[in-house]
């Protein structure tokens, strides 16, 4: 009866084994559908922002004028990609800050967060989280909004003046260091080289 039982037992548990691995492989095939719908969702994404990248570079370059190259910015980075964006212009002056448009600020390099100045002394960029100072500072018509960004990029396109270009976002997690920039960076040195056609002269 011994010698039985364990036989028994020896086929129970193989049917056990089979069940669980079928069980495995249905919550595998599952995570791989999540994984390539993932995928489908992140390409047709990324399609997008590529495009709207792309109109945004065609559009600065087109710009004739000041207007039409701050105009550009606004619709492509905020209209089209989403973001909160300010373009800011430090100076060393003691001239007090001041709101030139619907995205461009001038500030007083002493007005600025200790931690940016330390930072873009060294870095051309900064990518994470924000501050309460850091926001504020960054985009103050916009800290009591609902969608008040929490994570920001922040760019520095020339350093006389420094001239910084911030993008928020409401995720914290949005802009990090793992982040790929290939599409920012490319947007960032176009505006780099046309930017100094349209920069006040007296900041």
């Amino acid at each position: 009866f011994q010698a039985e039982d364990g036989i028994r037992d020896v086929e129970r548990s193989r049917g056990l084994g089979d069940v669980y691995k079928r069980q495995l492989l249905r919550e595998r095939n599952v995570e791989n559908r999540k994984l390539i719908d993932d995928f489908k969702r992140n390409a047709l994404r990324n399609e997008a922002i590529f495009h709207s990248v792309k109109a945004l570079v065609l559009a600065l370059v087109r710009s004739k004028d000041a207007e039409a190259f701050y105009a550009a910015l606004a619709v492509g980075l905020r209209d089209e990609l989403g973001f909160t964006v300010r373009l800011l212009y430090v100076s060393d002056t003691d001239q007090h800050a001041e709101r030139m448009n619907d995205i461009v600020y001038r500030y007083p390099m002493r007005e600025m967060p200790r931690f940016y100045v330390a930072h873009f002394k060294q870095q051309d960029t900064f990518m994470g989280p924000l501050r309460d100072d850091e926001r504020a500072w960054l985009f103050p018509e916009d800290s009591s909004d609902g969608d008040t960004p929490s994570s920001a990029a922040v760019i520095a396109l020339d350093r006389s003046p420094l001239t910084l270009l911030a993008l928020g976002h409401a995720e914290s997690s949005y802009f990090n260091s793992q982040l790929d920039n290939t599409l920012l960076s490319l947007m960032t040195d176009v505006m780099a080289l046309i930017l100094p056609r349209y920069r006040p002269t007296d900041v």
